[in-house]
């Protein structure tokens, strides 16, 4: 049984969009905005991984071409933030995943520009991270896409939860054990 974290937000889902030239994604009912040199907040999510020879977003912004976006690069080797408007980005590198194999991460921000990646509840995969100066925040307003034509996922998207507040290990170690189960 899993308590509800009233710092999780609630994510209101406009409408479930689908296209053949982008693929599937969720359309959320309104763009909140992230500080990501100065906020903290989490972003949480399971990924199964299926390669499409592109990048896939796991969050992101449908306003081209200022595009806000989480995602992973094509090889399945990097998580990234980035915003296109400067090039601003967070990277976070790790062993690339396997092919129709569930993995669960978690992006944090810790209030003092710095970030954090978990991969399966722990850091331990990640080799090195990379992190610009944000000129600008980011906008989200889509799961599984960005821009309005040229960015999706072609990889399923399982459990997103977005926090106002930083996770600490010990909770997304417990995300991540109480999701095991379901994503085999």
């Amino acid at each position: 049984n899993r308590q509800k974290d009233t710092n999780a937000l609630n994510l209101p889902f406009a409408y479930w969009g689908e296209s053949s030239d982008r693929g599937s994604y969720v359309k959320l009912a309104e763009a909140t905005t992230y500080d990501i040199d100065g906020g903290t907040f989490s972003f949480s999510f399971w990924i199964k991984w299926r390669p499409t020879g592109a990048v896939q977003v796991i969050l992101g912004n449908s306003d081209e071409p200022n595009d806000s976006l989480l995602c992973f690069n094509a090889a399945g080797s990097s998580l990234f933030f980035e915003t296109t408007e400067n090039n601003d980005e967070a990277l976070a590198n790790f062993t690339a995943m396997t092919e129709d194999t569930w993995y669960h991460f978690t992006f944090i921000t810790n209030g003092d520009g710095t970030i954090l990646v978990y991969k399966d509840g722990s850091t331990s995969d990640i080799s090195s991270y990379a992190y610009d100066d944000f000129d600008e925040d980011a906008i989200i307003d889509q799961i599984g896409s960005a821009g309005s034509t040229k960015w999706h996922c072609g990889s399923q998207i399982d459990e997103v939860m977005i926090y106002t507040r930083k996770l600490e290990a010990a909770e997304v170690k417990r995300n991540y054990n109480a999701g095991k189960r379901s994503h085999r």
